[in-house]
């Protein structure tokens, strides 16, 4: 979970935004009829190994604080609004992946709402995943990226839309792009920059009530 980091890095400059997407992947592999007590296991296994990286590294006075802002996005008051729309992000990401602009992945991107004509379409209505069929195939680097950095850039990106607008938000994407995988772009999507609806991290919510 910890990559390399100077002595002085704050505890979420050692957790990897990969160690938080396997977690992702693992929950929404989840079948709906997965025991709510099953999902808040893994949730609680997960926790423990962050909360063990920041006892160690982090100090008395650090929290979980940096995970919690990714886990429940919607719930970040901090941070403020994207502001961005998925037919902006599709835009970006078919420069990205210098696609044609009619080519079939193009579209996807462009039409990720609308149904197949044919069989049954469990990407429809979810932007991420959509973009995720489109860009798994394609060889991308995974620099290790951190907890840290992600929340950082996250945080650049709502000062940039303000104040420069969709070039500035599509010069911190396309550094991400260069850094992470596949996967991590998807969350990076559909966690942080089109924050998923309460009921898809409902698990999450139920475990916090309780304590």
């Amino acid at each position: 979970m910890a990559p390399s980091a100077s002595s002085s890095s704050p505890w979420d400059d050692r957790v990897t935004f990969g160690a938080c997407c396997d977690f992702f992947e693992k929950v929404s592999a989840q079948h709906e009829r997965a025991t709510k007590g099953k999902r808040q296991a893994m949730l609680a296994s997960f926790l423990r190994d962050c909360r063990k990286v920041q006892t160690d590294y982090g100090g008395k006075k650090s929290s979980l604080f940096p995970i919690m802002r990714l886990l429940l996005p919607y719930l970040d008051k901090e941070r403020g609004a994207y502001g961005i729309k998925e037919s902006v992000l599709a835009d970006l990401y078919i420069d990205f992946l210098r696609l044609g602009k009619n080519s079939s992945d193009a579209q996807k991107l462009k039409n990720f709402r609308a149904p197949k004509r044919t069989g049954a379409n469990a990407d429809a209505g979810d932007f991420a995943a959509t973009l995720h069929t489109v860009i798994r195939d394609r060889h991308y680097g995974d620099s290790k990226i951190t907890v840290a950095e992600v929340n950082e850039r996250l945080d650049e990106m709502v000062a940039v839309n303000a104040n420069e607008g969709r070039r500035g938000v599509e010069r911190i994407l396309m550094d991400l792009f260069k850094k992470m995988s596949d996967v991590q772009q998807k969350w990076l999507v559909g966690l942080k920059v089109l924050p998923l609806p309460p009921q898809k991290f409902v698990l999450m919510r139920a475990h916090f009530s309780r304590h």
